[in-house]
C-alpha cells in the first residue's frame, strides 16, 4: 500500500470516527428527550387520573375522546362512553354556545355552569379550553351541588333569623318598655334595672338581626349585578 492509500484510509477512518461518536452522542440525546418526554407524560397521566375533579378530552365535534376516573364516577358510566357524544351526559346547546363566545373573544378560558338530572340531579361548573392545532376542548367539570345546598341552607338560615325573629322581638322591646313607664313610680330600683338591662339586651339582638337582613339584601343585590368574565391583567404589571 502506497503512502498515499495509507493516509486516506486514515483519514477516512477518523472521519467514521468522527461521525459514529457524533452519532452516539445524537443518540445519548435523543434517549434523554425521551425519558423526558416520558417522566412528563407520566406525570401527567398521574394528575389526569388522580385529580379530584373530573377531566374530559372532546374533539372538536364534542366526541368524547378521553376522560379520568373521576368522570367516569360522576356520571355513573364506565370506559365506553368513549367515542359516545358530550350529548348523552351534559346539555351541550349552552356549552356550545359559551364555547363560540370564547372563540369571539379570544379567550384562553371559558365556563359555564349546567344543570343536568341523570344520573342524579346535580349542578356542574365546566370549565373548558381548547387543545393547540384546534384538535378539541378539555373539560375540566367540578360538581357544586353540595356548595349550592349550603349556600341555600345559608340563606334559609339568614331569612329565619332576619325575618322570623325580627316581628316576636320587636313585641318583646314594646313589652319591655310598657313595664318601664309602669315600674318608674314604683319604688322597686332593683327592678327597674333588671328592666333595663332586659331591654339593652334586645336592643342589642335588634341590631344583630338589623345587621343580617342588610346582610341577606346585599348578598342578593350583588349575586344579581354580578358579571364574571375574563379580563387582561397585563395592564397592571
Amino acid at each position: 500500500m502506497t503512502n498515499e492509500n495509507l493516509g486516506s484510509a486514515q483519514q477516512a477512518y477518523a472521519q467514521a470516527k468522527k461521525y459514529g461518536e457524533e452519532l452516539n452522542e445524537l443518540y445519548k440525546r435523543e434517549k434523554a428527550r425521551r425519558q423526558e418526554v416520558e417522566t412528563t407524560t407520566q406525570k401527567l397521566q398521574a394528575i389526569f387520573d388522580t385529580a379530584p375533579n373530573a377531566f374530559a378530552l372532546v374533539d372538536n365535534q364534542l366526541n368524547i375522546v378521553d376522560v379520568n376516573p373521576r368522570f367516569l364516577i360522576l356520571f355513573e358510566t364506565d370506559k365506553t362512553c368513549l367515542g359516545q357524544s358530550l350529548a348523552i351526559f351534559l346539555p351541550i346547546e349552552p356549552l356550545i354556545e359559551t364555547m363560540r363566545s370564547q372563540e369571539t373573544i379570544s379567550a384562553a378560558l371559558g365556563r359555564v355552569e349546567l344543570d343536568i338530572s341523570e344520573p342524579v340531579p346535580r349542578t356542574i361548573l365546566v370549565t373548558f379550553a381548547p387543545l393547540s392545532n384546534n384538535q378539541g376542548w378539555v373539560l375540566i367539570l367540578h360538581d357544586l351541588t353540595e356548595r349550592k345546598r349550603l349556600e341555600g341552607l345559608k340563606e334559609e338560615f339568614i331569612n329565619i333569623a332576619a325575618h322570623e325573629l325580627r316581628t316576636p322581638l320587636a313585641g318583646v322591646i314594646g313589652f319591655v318598655g310598657v313595664l318601664q313607664e309602669e315600674l318608674k313610680d314604683s319604688g322597686n330600683p332593683m327592678a327597674e334595672n333588671l328592666m333595663d338591662l332586659i331591654l339593652q339586651s334586645t336592643q342589642r339582638l335588634k341590631i344583630i338581626i338589623d345587621e343580617l337582613v342588610s346582610f341577606a339584601a346585599t348578598r342578593r343585590g350583588a349575586n344579581e349585578n354580578l358579571h364574571i368574565g375574563n379580563i387582561d391583567l397585563n395592564w397592571l404589571i
